[in-house]
């Protein structure tokens, strides 16, 4: 980017903010999941990455914005302009980037732990369990929260590319299979940002089974 700016030319960045994480939980490890996100920042480590690389700050600011009604997105907004490389810039201010990401950590495996509490009980039930939503949220409690031991009649899905897919040999199907679930089943909702939708629909479909939200 530098090398395609005029000299008077401006950057602008914009980051999830991860040291506001901890203060905007969604579901267990969300923000640390998000696979677009390789390298994580607090506003102190983003000026310092830029200056190492020729930028020179103008501005930025913390905001955050609603990506669901029950999920909001903490964001760091930064304005660069070209300046000198600076190979060995040093950190400076406050920011604990390593303290605030190791306390999310440590909280959020503490919530995973109630999840696998949830899915032990399920399993102890040995009732029918269909999971809905085929993503981060799915993939994460199938491997750390124990998703994996339940009695698993179904995965569902709307998204027709997901539905030519399997995980483990369970094909992915779409929604009108939850339609013929029995009343004793239990659906567990595994999306963060559709789950009142889902619910919304399963209410409208009559369902009379146990609906698990996690989130």
């Amino acid at each position: 980017v530098r090398h395609r700016l005029n000299e008077d030319g401006l950057m602008l960045v914009e980051v999830p903010d991860a040291a506001r994480y901890q203060a905007f939980p969604v579901f267990d490890f969300y923000w640390i999941g998000q696979v677009e996100h390789i390298n994580h920042f607090d506003e102190v480590h983003l000026r310092l990455l830029l200056s190492r690389h020729g930028f020179v700050e103008v501005e930025s600011k913390q905001h955050h914005v609603r990506i669901a009604p029950n999920v909001v997105n903490p964001l760091i907004q930064a304005l660069f302009r070209r300046g000198p490389k600076s190979p060995t810039a040093r950190s400076e201010g406050s920011g604990d980037l390593r303290g605030a990401v190791h306390n999310y950590l440590v909280e959020q495996e503490k919530r995973m732990a109630q999840q696998r509490r949830r899915f032990q009980r399920l399993c102890t039930r040995q009732c029918p369990v269909y999971v809905w939503g085929i993503g981060l949220e799915f993939f994460c409690l199938y491997h750390l929260g124990e998703l994996r031991s339940c009695h698993i009649a179904g995965l569902v899905d709307n998204n027709p590319a997901k539905q030519k897919k399997t995980v483990e040999g369970r094909r992915i199907t779409p929604q009108e299979v939850l339609r013929d679930a029995p009343a004793n089943a239990a659906i567990v909702l595994t999306s963060a940002l559709h789950g009142d939708a889902m619910a919304s629909w399963l209410s409208s479909i009559g369902f009379v089974g146990e609906i698990v939200r996690i989130a």
